[in-house]
């Protein structure tokens, strides 16, 4: 796995360049289009990064079903089992309507 770290590291990156410069030069309209792919490819890439690195994500919801605007806690796990050590900046939940407010605690 560690002779993939380097080109999925930099693949990640040149699709997250790609999205800013959509962003600059496209339109509001053609950006929703064309971001869709972007954002699968980004998120395909993040998760193949993750896998070359052994490091693990497992986030868990305190509720095994959560309907509409049903406040959750979640809880995120993370696993590093690989060689290079790094720091978690920030967590982000992603996928919910309207302005969700999240908080941090550890």
């Amino acid at each position: 796995m560690a002779a993939a770290e380097a080109p999925l590291t930099a693949g990640l990156a040149a699709v997250r360049t790609r999205s800013v410069s959509w962003a600059v030069w496209e339109s509001t309209r053609t950006r929703r289009t064309n971001r869709a792919p972007a954002a699968s490819q980004e998120h395909e890439f993040e998760r193949a990064v993750l896998l070359a690195h052994a490091v693990r994500v497992d986030v868990l919801a305190d509720d095994g079903l959560v309907v509409a605007g049903q406040p959750v806690a979640v809880t995120v796990i993370v696993a590093n089992r690989g060689r290079s050590a790094f720091d978690i900046r920030q967590v982000a939940v992603d996928g919910l309507d309207g302005d969700a407010g999240c908080s941090s605690t550890r």
